[in-house]
């Protein structure tokens, strides 16, 4: 009876909120409620920082950095450098620095993480943020709710599935707390973090975006984080964002391609882990003449979308600005990726509106600036519908633009798929996914007469339908499928029936991964001699083992009678 209700389409293959067992919905309002606190007072910390470093009480970060005397900005730099050093050095990357690696972890681990180490670097992180370094003010956030759900998740004994979704959706509610935007906040955790915007799902994301928002208001403002005057549309400005969203577009495809490859540089161990120091006192030299470089962009877009900013300014920006947030991803130092992605659009799409003026007088340089900075979140999230809300409740002053926005963002997303389908957010799992392609599969003479290399691999991040269709690839149907991490290390394998049949798991099948269902298995090291493979055969003869590399556990293939 229960699947003859599944009547409405965008129910999905999700059934899960209403059948959920009450402790579900009360670990959700409970941890969605803690997150908000933490919210809360990250931001009290970042602030005190901002204030502490540049000797302001009042006013706009942007305004006392434009205040303070150059030694200061190298000063503070430096210190945060220091700090950051710190972070790299004792947790090793332990813990996501960022929103692709929280991405990852809710993937691959379905959402576990250390709550403490998580703590620790997330009071650094919006301290080196307070003190001027390019990154987001909402990464710390979104892993204290990531964390703040794991501590509920492993308390309750909830399954993987379960536990990725409390993830996804504490981070996207500490987000929609940073910026006091719920809605925004309970989308992102779905489209972004999840990837799936069924009707069930929504609901939990919602509730843990209503909680959160709500507690952090005790601390927080209720007020929208930009303040913009309305703008009309003309057809001038529909005409633009068709022409400019496009170079929006391959623009934003630059800026991917820059974050991830500056996420593989971060420093892992020696003496790179003084590249933060190195790289923050950099940037502080570099802020002498910039001292637009530093912090988040909160106030720099916020200029932007004023139309203050001039066209040297941004022509400067538009290239310094984006290089910055590399340079501080790459030394090692953690932060958020949002706000920084906002302003590199909104310093492009100032930088389009004020060049058009010259062949279109009367340009409203601050309506493109508003468009290009939605359609650069757009295409760096590969999530349109989550920046239309995203940038609506940041602003509340939006609407009337709403026919460009999406002129400028089916456009700009039309050019980008075609080069880059990888977002801020999701190159880890791209990067994580490809170790079931890059397992290092290889013959085993010792083992020849039972050994092959020809083995069905997934993902551990694979999702249901993926697991699906790798199952019915292996052996018409019958073999079993491997799963490895992100290393390529196996982690154990699925078989037929464990596949195809998914009401063995919790009833969120669009939130499983093939972890989910994978079965612990005996493996084989590939030192194993002909006589403990025979022997292993004799007792099962029907039996498969699979034969890893001694040390990493990587997946080398599988012994049985019939190879």
């Amino acid at each position: 009876m229960a699947d003859q209700r599944l009547m409405q389409p965008n129910e999905g293959a999700t059934r899960m909120p209403f059948a959920s067992p009450w402790r579900f919905w009360l670990l959700l309002m409970a941890a969605s409620l803690v997150t908000g606190v933490i919210v809360g007072w990250l931001m009290m910390i970042m602030h005190g920082a901002q204030h502490l470093s540049y000797a302001y009480e009042h006013g706009a970060f942007q305004k006392a950095v434009d205040r303070a005397p150059a030694w200061r900005r190298v000063a503070a730099l430096a210190v945060a450098g220091v700090l950051a050093a710190v972070v790299v050095y004792v947790l090793k990357q332990d813990v996501p620095g960022h929103g692709g690696e929280l991405t990852e972890t809710i993937w691959f681990r379905s959402g576990q993480m250390s709550f403490w180490k998580t703590l620790g670097q997330s009071v650094l992180s919006v301290t080196v943020v307070g003190m001027g370094a390019s990154l987001g003010r909402e990464g710390a956030p979104k892993q204290m709710g990531a964390a703040t759900a794991a501590v509920g998740a492993r308390f309750f004994r909830v399954v993987p599935a379960e536990g990725r979704l409390l993830a996804a959706c504490c981070a996207g509610a500490a987000m929609g707390a940073v910026y006091n935007v719920p809605l925004g906040g309970a989308f992102f955790s779905l489209e972004v973090l999840l990837g799936s915007l069924t009707l069930p799902l929504m609901l939990p994301a919602l509730t843990s975006a209503f909680v959160a928002t709500w507690a952090s208001w005790m601390i927080l403002p209720d007020r929208p984080t930009y303040t913009v005057a309305s703008h009309g549309t003309h057809t001038a400005l529909i005409i633009w964002a068709l022409v400019c969203g496009p170079l929006f577009g391959l623009g934003s495809v630059v800026f991917i391609r820059l974050v991830l490859w500056a996420d593989r540089l971060k420093p892992k161990r020696g003496v790179l882990m003084i590249m933060p120091f190195i790289v923050f006192t950099l940037l502080g030299l570099a802020a002498m003449r910039y001292p637009q470089l530093l912090g988040n962009g909160k106030d720099v877009t916020e200029e932007a979308f004023e139309g203050a900013l001039a066209l040297p300014l941004l022509a400067a920006l538009v290239v310094l600005k984006p290089l910055a947030t590399a340079a501080c991803l790459a030394s090692g130092a953690p932060g958020g990726l949002f706000t920084p992605s906002l302003t590199f659009g909104a310093i492009m799409g100032g930088l389009a509106g004020r060049l058009w003026a010259f062949a279109w007088p009367g340009t409203s340089v601050e309506s493109c600036a508003l468009v290009g900075a939605v359609t650069a979140i757009a295409v760096t999230m590969q999530a349109p519908l989550s920046a239309f809300i995203l940038f609506a409740e940041l602003t509340h002053h939006v609407i009337s633009l709403m026919i460009p926005m999406i002129a400028s963002v089916t456009v700009a997303m039309l050019t980008a798929r075609r080069l880059e389908p990888r977002s801020v957010y999701s190159g880890k799992i791209y990067a994580g996914r490809s170790g079931a392609h890059t397992a290092r599969l290889r013959p085993m003479p010792a083992l020849a007469p039972w050994f092959t290399d020809k083995v069905c691999i997934i993902s551990a991040a694979a999702d249901y339908t993926q697991v699906l269709a790798r199952t019915l690839a292996t052996r018409d149907g019958a073999g079993y499928v491997y799963v490895v991490n992100e290393k390529g290390a196996l982690l154990g394998r699925i078989g037929r029936e464990r596949a195809l049949h998914p009401g063995r798991l919790p009833p969120i099948v669009s939130t499983a991964a093939a972890y989910d269902l994978t079965e612990a298995v005996t493996v084989l090291t590939e030192d194993a001699g002909p006589d403990e493979v025979e022997g292993r055969l004799r007792g099962e003869p029907g039996g498969e083992w699979p034969v890893v590399e001694r040390g990493t556990g990587r997946l080398l293939g599988v012994v049985r009678a019939d190879p």
